[in-house]
């Protein structure tokens, strides 16, 4: 539904698990990205559009490139 709203979700948010760091759960992760893709895939969002919610959005917020380079 978020995808339909008319806002550019696909350049402007991005993915996070809400795991805190001492008791990252990397299964329970794993599950939600499988989920969420396959709900961007359904939602017939680019290629592109999912890279950029998964990172792309994220290394552009922070300013670092696909090396991880400022």
């Amino acid at each position: 539904r978020l995808m339909t709203v008319g806002y550019d979700v696909a350049n402007h948010v991005f993915f996070g698990s809400d795991c805190t760091a001492n008791d990252y759960d990397v299964a329970w992760t794993g599950e939600w990205i499988a989920a969420d893709r396959h709900i961007l895939g359904e939602a017939a969002v680019s290629p592109k559009g999912i890279e950029n919610l998964f990172c792309g959005n994220l290394r552009r917020f922070v300013g670092v490139d696909d090396r991880g380079m400022p």
